[in-house]
């Protein structure tokens, strides 16, 4: 089923990034795909794999610099807390992104993000990808990225390792 409601189109995204979106390898596209086929015939067993894979790869977020997230690097209030957290390189240990390996209410996720001042997000079960900026006293924004359809068309794979 495809998503409904607001989205990006093609010609937005081709609109908002006048410079253009990065490029990627083309075996890192071909290797998406099959990433992606794998994780989406057996999504529970494949989970971490597909997810540790974007983050990696796709991303290129070191993986090394990710973390548990501990009661230091996110303190807010109550039990709602993100699963990872992101970290600088290079000795610099502020948190950078929180990372939620699951669905989450991108409002609740917002509301970390200000409580922390950690403004980024990412949230995800897999196949929709939520990129969460929310900075205090300021507005939530969400991109949703579908992972099924980044095969189709790869100009969104391109936009979300952009962004």
């Amino acid at each position: 089923m495809r998503p409904t409601g607001p989205f990006i189109g093609l010609p937005t995204l081709a609109e908002a990034f006048t410079a253009g979106v990065e490029k990627l390898p083309s075996t890192l596209t071909e290797r998406t795909r099959r990433a992606w086929a794998e994780f989406d015939a057996a999504p529970e067993r494949l989970s971490t794999a597909w997810q540790d894979f974007v983050l990696g790869d796709v991303l290129r977020y070191p993986l090394s610099a990710l973390r548990v997230a501990a009661a230091a690097d996110v303190d807010v209030r109550g039990s709602f807390k993100p699963d990872q957290v992101l970290v600088g390189t290079a000795g610099d240990e502020r948190v950078r992104l929180h990372v939620y390996r699951r669905e989450v209410d991108p409002e609740l996720a917002a509301r970390v993000c200000r409580d922390t001042g950690t403004p980024l997000a990412l949230a995800t079960e897999g196949r929709f990808w939520t990129l969460i900026h929310a900075r205090p006293g300021g507005p939530t924004s969400t991109a949703v990225f579908d992972a099924d359809l980044w095969s189709e068309e790869p100009l969104l794979l391109r936009a979300f390792a952009t962004l």
